[in-house]
């Protein structure tokens, strides 16, 4: 699979911060929102699968144009 999503696309789509980004997907933990913040600038095949993945597991709905 080929995937495009850069973090800017993640984080305008999932409500435009790193903590809310974090929340939303999932992630727990103090720092949480360094798992988004880390994240490189076009996320890798790995990368998003996970995102999309997660985003499905919180029954948010994944842009088509990300799949």
């Amino acid at each position: 699979m080929r995937f495009m999503i850069t973090r800017q696309q993640l984080l305008n789509y999932c409500g435009g911060t790193y903590a809310n980004v974090a929340r939303k997907l999932g992630y727990k933990g103090p720092r949480a929102d360094n798992n988004i913040r880390q994240l490189p600038d076009i996320l890798t095949d790995r990368q998003a699968g996970v995102i999309i993945m997660r985003m499905k597991a919180k029954r948010i709905a994944v842009p088509k144009e990300w799949l």
